[in-house]
């Protein structure tokens, strides 16, 4: 279960109530050179060295896109996101937004 996200400060008599995480698609654009006999041998090669370019590069040298929710392919309420605290899966973060009372008036 995720862990209690309410902070309680005595300062004043204040309660400060802290944000709760959002889940965020995020598509990153990169780009690197391969050496191939084709585009369709280009495409392989690429494929096949994606993670060694990414570590190559700093993260400031790509293009990253961030959309609110969950739409990544293949992405379901099983997977672990990134960012969190290594166990919690996507459904339970979902289902604690979905069951948050409405604050609009």
């Amino acid at each position: 279960m995720i862990a209690q996200q309410k902070s309680f400060h005595a300062v004043l008599g204040e309660l400060i109530v802290e944000p709760k995480p959002k889940l965020y698609t995020v598509t990153v654009h990169f780009d690197y050179v391969v050496v191939a006999e084709d585009v369709n041998d280009a495409d392989l090669v690429a494929r096949g060295h994606i993670r060694d370019a990414l570590s190559d590069i700093g993260m400031f040298d790509v293009d990253v896109v961030v959309v609110e929710g969950v739409s990544a392919y293949g992405w379901d309420g099983d997977c672990i996101p990134y960012g969190g605290d290594g166990n919690t899966r996507t459904k339970e973060y979902l289902n604690e937004s979905e069951s948050e009372p409405s604050t609009s008036a």
